[in-house]
This record gives structure tokens, sequence and C-alpha cells, in this order.
């Protein structure tokens, strides 16, 4: 086990009236809601945030429509943000609503924030302005760690904020009772993915045995979560378990390792399609699985044996190949997508090979990077 620093300042309200503590957190600001599109609005969410907002006497301006995490967007909300004196941003939806609540929240007290966001400098000891988020779509874990996502169209520049904190979260399961079996789903796996990122190669036993636990709960518990949406104790458990997926303890103490790179390539997809996180990773995690147990042969099988629970007997590659089985069923059965091909038409050569070079990351080569996306091409 590496030396580690573990530091998670985010207070956490957990429950079904775990809303109500806007009145008192927002008590005297000005408030910017940070939200997707429609969605908040008919499930109720708006409506019973907006409601505890007016009682309360607490002003507030919206700055919805978010699909993807922009600048040129978080920069229009950074103007408004100056010119209406907000002082409190709440993000609420899915990771792009949290992400952009908690970088706008940065930028607005920071002139040079491009260094930290495009050049990746260190924001610790930097300011922000007060920070909630209320996730409606429990997935990438947004609302407890300090990492959010940006991409730059403009300039077509993709930039990270590592170091950032909400200073609350305010996490109601009743809050995701509308989001699909699909993307219930869909948010389950991507969890799953974050958990295993920190568990391959993990030399910090106490984070490689909760890993294992929490990746083998969830696992057995999709079945359930995606037949009974509205369940309050399965919506709960979820939620706790997705917010668990990226808060660090898991991976405090590991060291680096080759499996961060699933983060940089899975944007290839983002960049050339146009999709979302979510989509992106969950085809793409199995290819990767299937091109890094050549290079890490035991490494990757430990892995899938453990998790997946596949036959420890089997030759490394064709354990992996078990596991995808089990992966791809999984998607089949929530009706998602195998496959790129499936989202739409395959990119350029150059244009495939421009964005291979754009997130390489060591130890793996542009060689082994496209044979990743070709299999993510085909799917299962």
């Amino acid at each position: 086990m590496e030396d580690f620093q573990f530091y998670t300042p985010v207070k956490v309200y957990f429950g079904q009236d775990s809303h109500e503590k806007l009145a008192s957190i927002c008590k005297n600001k000005k408030v910017m809601l940070v939200y997707g599109q429609k969605a908040i609005k008919e499930n109720g969410v708006y409506e019973e945030i907006t409601r505890i907002l007016n009682e309360n006497d607490i002003s507030y301006t919206d700055f919805g429509g978010n699909k993807l995490p922009l600048y040129k967007k978080i920069l229009e909300a950074v103007e408004i943000c100056k010119k209406e004196k907000i002082n409190c941003i709440i993000g609420i939806g899915g990771c792009t609503c949290m992400d952009m609540a908690k970088i706008i929240s940065f930028v607005c007290m920071n002139e040079d924030h491009e260094d930290y966001i495009f050049a990746k400098k260190d924001p610790v000891g930097k300011k922000h302005i007060e920070t909630i988020l209320i996730p409606t779509y429990a997935s990438g874990g947004s609302e407890i760690d300090a990492v959010s996502e940006v991409d730059d169209l403009e300039e077509h520049r993709h930039g990270s904020l590592y170091g950032i904190y909400a200073d609350y979260a305010i996490l109601n399961p009743e809050f995701t009772y509308s989001v699909s079996k699909k993307l219930t789903v869909n948010g389950a796996l991507v969890s799953f993915i974050q958990m295993a990122i920190s568990y391959i190669k993990n030399e910090n036993p106490v984070g490689k045995v909760i890993g294992r636990a929490l990746m083998k709960m969830l696992l057995q518990d999709i079945d359930n979560i995606a037949n009974r949406l509205t369940n309050y104790e399965l919506r709960a458990e979820f939620m706790w378990l997705s917010s668990m997926s990226t808060v660090g303890f898991l991976s405090a103490g590991m060291g680096g390792s080759y499996a961060w790179s699933i983060y940089s390539f899975e944007t290839i997809a983002e960049a050339l399609y146009g999709i979302d996180y979510r989509t992106s990773m969950v085809i793409f995690f199995p290819a990767w699985l299937k091109v890094a147990v050549k290079k890490f042969p035991e490494e990757i099988k430990a892995f899938v044996v453990e998790i997946f629970d596949i036959d420890g007997r089997f030759l490394p590659e064709k354990a992996v190949e078990k596991a995808c089985k089990k992966w791809y069923k999984l998607l089949d059965e929530a009706q998602l997508p195998t496959s790129y091909d499936q989202i739409g038409k395959r990119p350029e050569e150059k244009d495939l090979k421009f964005e291979i070079k754009r997130y390489l990351e060591k130890p793996f080569t542009e060689e082994e990077v496209y044979e990743m996306m070709k299999l993510s091409f085909k799917g299962n």
C-alpha cells in the first residue's frame, strides 16, 4: 500500500426529506439552478426544489438546457452569476449538471481558471462559490467526488478540474424514481466500471476487499433495481453505492494504475459520436478488457475471476471472453447498445487516429487503443 492523503469535505444529507435542508443552507443566498433539459420539470423535482426556495424567499436564477458539460455554457453561466450576484450554485441532475455546477462555482472565483481546467494545475486552496449537488440519476458519483469534466468544442480540447468538491450533497432516492429501466441499468454499470478501475491493480487490500463487495452487490442487485424502479430501499441502496464509486476510499493507496486509462480512451467515442460518458463507457469497457488482458494477463484474469465468478482454470483471454459475454447480456437485457456501430456511422480513419493520438495514455500504444476502438465498433 502506498502513502496517501484522504480528504472528503462534502456534507451529505441522505433521505426522503433531505432536500428540505435547502431552506437553511440557502438562507439569504442568491442561487443559480443548473440542470438539464425537460426531465426534472416532468418528474416533479424542479417543482419540489423551487417550492422550498419560494416558501423561504430565496432568490434563484435558472440555467437549464444542459446536455453536455460545455465550456461555452459554463462561461455564459459565470457571466450571469456575476451580473446577478449569485453566491450559491445548485447542480441538479446527472454528472453533466453536477460537474458544470462545480466548475461554474470555481470559474466565478478564479480569473486564471484555464490553468487549472486545461493545464492540470493543482487547484487545492483555491476558492469557489458555495455549491450544492442534487443527483436525480445515480451513476457517476460527481455529487461527492472532486473531479469535474468539461468539453471546449470551439477549441477542440477536453478539460478536467481535479480537487474541487461541492459543499453539500443532497441525496433523495425518490428523486430517481422516474429514471427508466434502461437508464438505471446504464447508470449501475457505469458505477461498476468506476469501481473496477479502482480495483484492478489495487495494492491496498482494504480498498480491494470493499470494492469487491460493492461490485458483487451491484451485479447481484441489477435485476431487482431494474424491475422495481419505485422501491425506495433498492433506489436508496443504489444511490449510496454509486456515490461510493468515485469518492476516493476505494482507490486510496493503490498507486498508479493502467486502469485509469479507461477514462481517457472512452472519451474518444464521445468526441467522434457526440455521445455522453455513460453510453460510451459501457460499450468501451469490454473492449478495453480484451486488449488489456494481452498486456497484463494475470491481473485482468484475476479481476474477471474474482468479480464475474469465472472459472479460474481458463486461460486469461478465455476468462475475459466469458466475462464479456456476461457483460453484453446485461446490456442486451436492458436494450442498451453493445457497439458504437449501433450509435452511428463509423468515423473516418483520419479522425479516429487523430482522437487516439489526442487521448493516448501510457502504457498502451496507439495500435492497442486502435484495436480497442475496432472491437468497440463491433461489440459482441
